[in-house]
C-alpha cells in the first residue's frame, strides 16, 4: 500500500528514501531479533509477520530523506526495543512505535528532523554525501515544515498582497500546483483505497483521523 507514495516520493525528491528504507529496515529486523532470542520467543515466526518491517518504513517515511544514518537507525532501534518489546511486544504497546520514535527524533535532534530536501534535489551521490558523510546540501531546504514557512511568509506586507508569489518562491511548493508533496499524498491515497478494497482496514478509522484533524485544525488556526 505504501508503494505508490513511495514511488512519487523518489521521482520528486531522488532515491535516498529508499536507502533510509533500507537502514531502517535492516535495524528493525535486527532488533527484533535480538528482543525475541533474549524473551525466548521464536524468531522466524515473528519476523515473518512482517510487523517490524511495517515500522522501520513508517519511519523512514516521516524522516527527511536526507537525514544521517546513524539517526534512522537508531531511532529505529528504539522503536523496536523500547517502544514495541518493553511493553509486551506486538499487540501490548500503548504507542504506535513509529510514532515514538519520530516524537524521540524531532525533540532531540530538532535541526537534523528540519531539514528536508528541495523539489527537484534528485542528485544521488550529493544526497548521500549527506547521510553518510553529514556534508551540507545546497539545494537542501532547512525549516520547521513548509507550511510554517509559508505562514511566517504570508504576514510580510510584500507577500500578503498574493498567496501565489508566496508559493512561487519557494521550492517546497514548486512553481506549478501539485508539484511535489501533494502527489506524494495522493499515492498514500491510493494505497489506502487499496487496503479499503482488499477488506484489510475500514473507513471507520481513516474517516475519524481526517474529520479530527480538520476539527482541531479549524479550532486552532486563527
Amino acid at each position: 500500500a505504501l508503494l505508490p507514495g513511495i514511488a512519487v516520493y523518489v521521482w520528486f525528491f531522488g532515491a535516498a528514501i529508499l536507502v533510509q528504507i533500507a537502514l531502517a529496515s535492516a535495524a528493525a529486523l535486527a532488533g527484533e531479533a535480538a528482543m525475541l532470542r533474549l524473551r525466548g520467543k521464536p524468531v522466524g515466526l515473528f519476523l515473518s509477520d512482517g510487523s517490524a518491517l511495517v515500522t522501520a518504513w513508517l519511519i523512514a517515511l516521516t524522516f527527511p530523506p536526507i537525514v544521517p544514518w546513524w539517526l534512522t537507525v537508531s531511532a529505529t532501534l528504539f522503536a523496536i526495543v523500547v517502544a514495541k518489546h518493553l511493553y509486551g511486544g506486538l499487540g501490548q504497546n500503548p504507542f504506535n512505535p513509529a510514532m515514538v520514535a519520530f516524537c524521540i527524533a524531532i525533540i532531540a535532534f530538532p535541526a537534523l528532523m528540519s531539514q528536508w530536501p528541495a523539489v527537484g534535489f534528485t542528485d544521488f551521490a550529493a544526497q548521500m554525501a549527506v547521510v553518510f558523510q553529514n556534508q551540507s546540501a545546497q539545494d537542501a531546504v532547512t525549516m520547521a515544515t513548509p507550511l510554517d514557512a509559508l505562514r511566517t511568509q504570508l504576514h510580510t506586507p510584500e507577500a500578503r498582497a498574493t498567496v501565489a508569489g508566496v508559493l512561487g518562491s519557494h521550492a517546497s511548493f514548486g512553481n506549478i500546483g501539485g508539484k511535489g508533496w501533494e502527489w506524494v499524498a495522493a499515492g498514500y491515497l491510493l494505497g489506502g483505497a487499496y487496503l479499503l478494497q482488499q477488506r484489510i482496514i475500514t473507513w471507520h478509522m481513516p474517516l475519524a483521523f481526517v474529520a479530527t484533524l480538520f476539527a482541531v485544525s479549524g479550532a486552532f488556526s486563527v
